[in-house]
């Protein structure tokens, strides 16, 4: 019976596990072997790797159901990614991801009347024009840092796709999350100001607790 039940468990498993896969182009259409093209699998979710082959080409196996971004990144260009709806055990094939030529954006980070906030860091930028967002705070694992803030409170995110739109989160320990809900590509003067955060404790009660 226990053999049984291990059996039908791994049976639901493997027909839960979907995939993706595509290539990784330039704007000519031109393969970008050796590309690396991550995939984020929810917002809470892990960021997994890999690399495109000779011919521009990736895939990823054993990916969960549900809304899944998509991003490439290669030398001297910028960003480029797109968000998919994987179902129940759903292979989804084409996928191609094309990346344009790079730009930036920069800003400054004040706190109070224009003082400079040193230390800030970009944690996640979203590209909304293609509808994915690049979530820097868990890719340093494969060498991409965070931007962040110097002495003078100014920060610049690179490999940003020339034209795009893009929305900004960053954050501190001394001050509650903030965020850049629209900038340009090209834009220097992507400003913030950080607001000190409130601590909020509690308890979580079921229904009818005292």
């Amino acid at each position: 019976m226990i053999h049984v039940a291990i059996s039908v468990a791994v049976l639901l498993g493997a027909a839960d596990s979907c995939s993706v896969s595509g290539r990784v182009l330039d704007v000519q259409g031109d393969a970008l072997a050796g590309a690396q093209v991550f995939l984020e699998q929810s917002l809470e979710g892990p960021v997994l790797m890999t690399h495109a082959d000779a011919d521009g080409r990736y895939r990823f196996d054993s990916v969960r159901q549900g809304r899944v971004g998509v991003f490439a990144r290669a030398a001297a260009l910028a960003w480029g990614g797109t968000s998919v709806s994987l179902g129940y055990g759903q292979s989804l094939s084409g996928v191609d991801l094309r990346l344009r030529a790079p730009d930036t954006v920069s800003g400054h980070a004040y706190a109070g009347k224009n003082a400079p906030v040193q230390g800030v860091r970009v944690t996640r930028i979203a590209l909304i024009n293609s509808s994915v967002s690049i979530p820097f705070s868990k890719l340093r694992g494969f060498g991409i840092g965070e931007p962040v803030t110097n002495s003078s409170g100014e920060y610049t995110v690179e490999h940003i796709p020339r034209g795009e739109t893009l929305a900004l989160k960053l954050a501190h320990p001394s001050f509650a999350q903030a965020r850049i809900d629209e900038a340009r590509a090209g834009s220097t003067n992507a400003d913030v100001t950080l607001y000190e955060g409130v601590l909020v404790t509690g308890r979580v009660l079921a229904t009818g607790t005292k």
